[in-house]
């Protein structure tokens, strides 16, 4: 009987430390919800509910895209010589400064190339990839731009007319037998191609918003960028990096809807820059035009004295952003590992343990 009576108390002892356990974890998870609950509701107050947002914006690049009318220039100056050589091409054309006097029979002088302009201009219409982070302050009606940057040849290089023209000094060749009495020739050279034409933000970018509805607003931002472009010239790439800050005003439209963003900017674009690389080119050939029909080959070792770039016309573009999180959604992060902790650790006698 005593020892029945023993292993009932033990039983209920057993039973009422069960209880007791289970009770206090309740206690805990409701005590842990309740501090992820907090968290959440902090997280959403950083990340929402304040005048300050940020956001990140992708240009769409099927609904964006620039329409202006671009023009490079570029500007040589050095010589040229018949592409005759005895060994090689004893067949090619020879070259000699001035319309008269002698002319050796192998003879091959290098003549002066005062210059050699070469500008490519026409339209494009072309889409437009690239994206920026606008931080918003409602309360101030402000905006700030950041890492605006912006390819206006995302749909692909663009193929314009060009005009070359060449000034020499006076010379004569053989092969074929003509003059060139130094005046300006404009070649035939047909088109060129525009391989690169962006820009990307050199500083900062502020504005002010204006409320028009609600989640709406009108908005200008004035920034600098710098303007990068590409193009070839008779086979030789010629290149503008960006390197002299150029003003840009972006203007637009903004329509907030909870955690998304749109902005549709229809901007005037009117950038020029030109810079004075003295770079050496690769020699190059090129056949000039004769009033016999053969064209007399020279090969023209030039430098490039000044380079440019003109853009003017209408950049569209439709953006789609995205709201940064604010730093309050760490939290979240720790506290839902905390949790997910607690959970996969054993369960011992049917109670968690904690």
């Amino acid at each position: 009987m005593h020892a029945w009576l023993g292993t009932r108390g033990v039983r209920q002892m057993r039973m009422r430390a069960e209880q007791g356990g289970a009770a206090r974890v309740g206690a805990k998870k409701g005590v842990l919800g309740a501090v992820l609950a907090g968290v959440l509701l902090a997280a959403g107050t950083s990340a929402h509910a304040g005048p300050v947002s940020v956001w990140d914006f992708a240009i769409s690049q099927p609904a964006s895209g620039l329409n202006a009318t671009v023009t490079n220039t570029a500007t040589t100056s050095g010589t040229l010589i018949g592409n005759y050589t005895a060994d090689a091409n004893p067949t090619g054309t020879r070259t000699k400064p001035g319309l008269f006097g002698s002319f050796g029979d192998t003879e091959n002088v290098a003549v002066t190339v005062n210059t050699l302009g070469a500008s490519i201009s026409g339209n494009v219409n072309t889409r437009t990839s690239g994206g920026y982070r606008l931080t918003i302050d409602t309360s101030a009606n402000t905006i700030v731009m950041e890492n605006f940057a912006s390819n206006f040849l995302a749909s692909g290089s663009a193929s314009l007319p060009i005009s070359v023209s060449l000034s020499t000094a006076s010379f004569r060749t053989r092969a074929p037998s003509s003059i060139f009495p130094g005046v300006p020739l404009t070649l035939p050279i047909g088109s060129a191609t525009l391989s690169e034409l962006s820009v990307a933000q050199a500083g900062p970018g502020a504005g002010t918003l204006t409320p028009t509805g609600p989640g709406t607003f009108d908005f200008t931002i004035a920034t600098l960028v710098n303007l990068s472009a590409s193009f070839d010239v008779l086979g030789n790439p010629i290149s503008l990096p960006g390197q002299l800050p150029l003003p840009f005003a972006l203007t637009g439209s903004l329509v907030i809807t909870g955690d998304s963003a749109v902005v549709t900017a229809l901007t005037p674009i009117d950038f020029e820059q030109s810079q004075q690389p003295n770079q050496a080119l690769p020699q190059f050939p090129l056949a000039l035009p004769t009033l016999t029909g053969d064209p007399a080959n020279v090969l023209l070792d030039l430098t490039l004295s000044n380079v440019g770039v003109d853009v003017a016309g209408t950049f569209t573009s439709v953006a789609n952003g995205t709201l940064v999180p604010g730093p309050g959604m760490l939290g979240v992060i720790g506290v839902s590992g905390c949790l997910a902790l607690r959970r996969r650790r054993a369960v011992r006698g049917g109670a968690l343990v904690v």
